[in-house]
């Protein structure tokens, strides 16, 4: 996976607003606000509202909760929100006409994102809700970014690994000779085809062709002529060749050959 394709594997941002209330004219108000912007969900007590949320988490982009309704209300929402940590994956708003500062307190506590006073103001509570979703989500995207990137990462040093050989030379690794003695290219970077690693530069010279890399000119061509020499900062030059979009051909049957080899070792 090449890394500036990591955005196209992150799924959707949540996009359902679940309004928690047991006042019909109260969801209604609030749907109205919202439904031009998000799916909207209904719940008309604390209970069902819980179940919703636990059962669409991943959907669920925010939740606007009543505190007084009857079978659970709106601060026992939150204490079993906070006891799964869901306050800090989904933002919750308190929408209540019941703000004593005791009530307040424990909201807040509980990780409540805002409490918001009945009767709404609705330019106000849409800036709230939207603001508030909109950081959420991007703070979630950045996660997922920095999660793939992770992966690919690890999943790039892996294959570094599988594909090192060791030293080459005399006293070098017998599969990295091997693989030196059957390869059709040979990419040097930052080095050069010294007589100890090398029994005899000439030979591979003739046998394959070679590309030398090195910041330093004078390191260019020593023991050995380069059929291509390149002259400069190794991480430029190999981006400018990556950028080229160099034809990549497929080398299973190459990496199968070397993995049998070491595995005879």
């Amino acid at each position: 996976m090449e890394m500036e394709h990591l955005y196209d594997n992150i799924p959707g941002p949540p996009d359902t607003v679940l309004i928690i209330d047991d006042d019909e004219i109260n969801r209604a108000i609030l749907d109205n606000l919202f439904s031009e912007t998000y799916v909207i969900q209904e719940a008309e007590n604390g209970r069902i509202g819980l179940e919703k949320i636990l059962a669409q988490r991943d959907r669920i982009c925010a939740v606007l909760l009543d505190v007084v309704m009857p079978e659970m209300d709106g601060i026992q929402v939150m204490r079993a929100l906070n006891e799964r940590n869901i306050q800090e994956q989904i933002p919750v708003f308190l929408i209540t006409a019941e703000a004593s500062d005791t009530v307040m307190r424990e909201a807040y506590e509980l990780g409540v994102m805002d409490v918001i006073s009945k009767p709404v103001v609705p330019y106000v509570v849409r800036r709230r809700v939207n603001s508030v979703v909109e950081l959420f989500q991007a703070r979630k995207r950045l996660g997922n970014v920095v999660d793939q990137q992770q992966t690919e990462l690890l999943r790039q040093a892996r294959l570094i690994i599988d594909l090192n050989m060791g030293m080459i030379g005399a006293h070098g690794n017998h599969c990295a000779n091997q693989a030196l003695a059957k390869a059709d290219l040979l990419i040097m970077v930052g080095t050069r085809a010294a007589d100890r690693a090398m029994v005899d530069p000439k030979e591979i010279q003739r046998r394959m062709a070679t590309i030398h890399i090195d910041v330093d000119p004078a390191e260019i061509g020593k023991n050995m002529e380069a059929a291509i020499p390149l002259v400069g900062d190794v991480k430029v030059i190999l981006r400018q060749i990556l950028d080229r979009g160099v034809p990549v051909t497929d080398s299973t049957a190459w990496l199968d050959q070397q993995a049998e080899v070491l595995n005879k070792v």
